[in-house]
């Protein structure tokens, strides 16, 4: 049994007992590496919510993050035991005309880990252990930068690309 942080309500955050979901053939399981906390992990953190997207239920935050591989599905090839990743959080649905034309960053129906924008919420990463799906991250080879310098890749590419 590993544990998760999770948002209950205002001002209410517990550690509680998680169990990671099975693994998929193209899911990955990740051990958290590092984490950021966003200003939009304390709005849900000190007023249960960010702007429209309300609690609902309990809530993981953190969508910038890094991981280590501790398991792959039986079809995953991009990513190896011990591997140390960036983490992609956005979750665009696939189908409609921008996600189709290889533009799913524009997708309307996009949604993120560690977000009330969707219900059943999307539960993110401040959590010991986490299966994601291998096309949701990039391996990240340098020694010498961090697991919390990873974590950054996030926040950075919404600098880079907002």
């Amino acid at each position: 049994m590993t544990l998760a942080c999770q948002i209950h309500a205002p001002l209410d955050l517990r550690l509680v007992p998680d169990t990671a979901p099975a693994l998929g053939p193209t899911d990955v399981l990740l051990r958290l590496g590092a984490g950021g906390i966003c200003g939009s992990d304390l709005h849900y953190y000190q007023h249960g919510r960010v702007g429209a997207f309300a609690l609902r239920e309990p809530l993981v935050p953190g969508h910038e993050a890094s991981g280590v591989v501790a398991a792959v599905g039986s079809a995953v090839s991009r990513v190896r035991l011990g591997d140390r990743v960036a983490i992609n959080p956005s979750h665009p649905c696939g189908h409609c005309d921008y996600c189709r034309a290889g533009r799913g960053n524009l997708c309307r129906s996009m949604f993120f880990l560690g977000s009330a924008s969707v219900f059943p919420h999307a539960q993110g990463m401040f959590r010991e252990q986490f299966v994601l799906g291998a096309r949701q991250l990039t391996v990240i080879t340098e020694p010498q930068i961090s697991l919390g310098e990873i974590a950054c890749a996030e926040p950075l590419s919404i600098r880079l690309h907002a």
